[in-house]
């Protein structure tokens, strides 16, 4: 019976939806009914103090949300970039240069000492 209940509890947790999710989805839909209301018509202003709150408040929550979205980007591409993948053409070919340089200068060296013994 416990494992039952253990079950049923890894489901619930496993498939969870944060609230942040659904007070973002709120916010959205708020934000496109007035935008498509002051298009419309169907909300009309005609206080110029209301006009300017309700464009300073769209303006805040679209910019609070499109922060959120650079730092999800950010997150997502530097995932990308740090992870544990096979190394790209490019850094083949700097490791490449890199081992090259090297014994160039292994190479050199021994010239060095050869000449230096003359």
């Amino acid at each position: 019976m416990s494992a039952k209940t253990n079950k049923s509890y890894e489901l619930s947790v496993k498939y969870r939806i944060p609230t942040i999710f659904f007070v973002l989805v709120i916010v959205l839909v708020i934000i496109t009914i007035l935008i498509f209301g002051f298009l419309s018509g169907l909300i009309q202003v005609n206080d110029i103090l209301l006009n300017f709150s309700g464009f300073i408040s769209m303006l805040v929550s679209i910019t609070t949300l499109a922060i959120i979205g650079a730092i999800f980007l950010g997150m997502y591409l530097s995932h990308r970039i740090l992870s544990k993948r096979g190394f790209t053409p490019f850094e083949i070919s700097m490791l490449e240069m890199h081992e090259d340089i090297k014994e160039l200068k292994v190479r050199m060296e021994n010239l060095e000492k050869k000449l230096n013994n003359k």
